[in-house]
C-alpha cells in the first residue's frame, strides 16, 4: 500500500491520509537548521 505524505506548514505537521478518512500526523518545528519531530498521532 502506497501513501502520500504531505506537508501542512500552516499547522507545522506532516500528514498521511489513511483508510476511512483517518489521518496520521507528525508535528514538527525547525531548530538550528534541523527539523525536530515533536509529537505523532496515529489512529489504532
Amino acid at each position: 500500500m502506497e501513501s502520500e505524505i504531505r506537508d501542512n506548514p500552516a499547522m507545522s505537521r506532516l500528514e498521511m491520509p489513511l483508510r476511512d478518512a483517518a489521518l496520521a500526523v507528525a508535528y514538527y518545528k525547525f531548530e538550528g537548521g534541523r527539523v525536530v519531530l515533536l509529537h505523532t498521532e496515529v489512529p489504532q
